[in-house]
């Protein structure tokens, strides 16, 4: 299955944001169906905590670099898949983590695999400098 992801590292000490976050752009990274992570290297932003919170996510700060590749590289395992099930009001929440939210993840099995090279009649030239330095 595929999953849609953001995963924002930063560095900064504040934001300074162009537009509402929480009132225009986090309804649509729901209704989209993504999943926003934040890694910072210095400080935790509360607006990149909340987008965390929201859309499932992961938010972090790394404290030296092993880390911050630790933080990485836990992105690399996909996620769970989460149950889904419907709630008394007929409304759909998703459990993860032991915490209900109001936007569900579907998973659906994508089509996916490594191209294959095609050889045909004309030689093709591959060109490496290599590094090698023949001054």
């Amino acid at each position: 299955y595929g999953s849609r992801e953001i995963i924002v590292i930063t560095s900064a000490l504040a934001t300074c944001d162009p537009g509402d976050i929480l009132g225009e752009t986090l309804p649509r990274l729901l209704h989209a169906g993504i999943r926003v992570s934040a890694v910072s290297l210095q400080a935790e932003l509360h607006i990149c905590k909340k987008l965390a919170e929201v859309t499932g996510g992961l938010a972090g700060v790394c404290m030296d670099s092993r880390h911050l590749r630790d933080l990485v590289m836990g992105h690399a395992i996909p996620p769970p898949v989460v149950n889904t099930s419907k709630a008394d009001d007929g409304e759909t929440t998703t459990a993860h983590n032991g915490r209900n939210h109001n936007h569900t993840m579907i998973c659906e099995f994508v089509t996916m695999g490594f191209p294959s090279r095609d050889g045909g009649d004309v030689p093709t030239l591959v060109h490496s400098t290599g590094g090698s330095n023949d001054n």
